[in-house]
């Protein structure tokens, strides 16, 4: 099952107000996260997966950087060996950088929907 979210760019961003994509789906023991930009955007993106631990705050267990995402582009990873037998509460992270500066100057955080493994 795949599950999408959609942000808004903030005040940060030449092109505010303009949509961007967090996708998520599963399979037995990988989780798939893709990253899609909006037409006139230009950011680096990292994606996260965090988890919920026992003081009930979310914590990132596993980040890449999947690269730059600009006009419309998208990056996509794989999180490995995440098996579905457990009890777990998971999401994505995607963290926006400016396209221009690495993974220097975060700009936005969009989080994705919570998930169970």
């Amino acid at each position: 099952m795949s599950t999408s979210n959609s942000f808004k760019l903030n005040s940060n961003f030449a092109y505010a107000g303009e949509t961007v994509y967090l996708t998520t789906s599963q399979d037995n023991y990988n989780i798939y996260a893709t990253f899609q930009s909006s037409k006139d955007s230009n950011v680096n993106v990292k994606l996260a997966v965090q988890e919920v631990n026992s003081n009930e705050a979310w914590v990132t267990i596993e980040t890449i950087q999947a690269g730059n995402a600009q006009g419309g582009g998208s990056r996509s990873v794989q999180f490995t060996n995440y098996s579905t037998a457990g009890d777990r509460n998971l999401r994505v992270v995607a963290y926006l950088y400016d396209g221009w500066t690495g993974y220097t100057s975060l700009m936005q955080t969009c989080v994705g929907s919570m998930f169970i493994r």
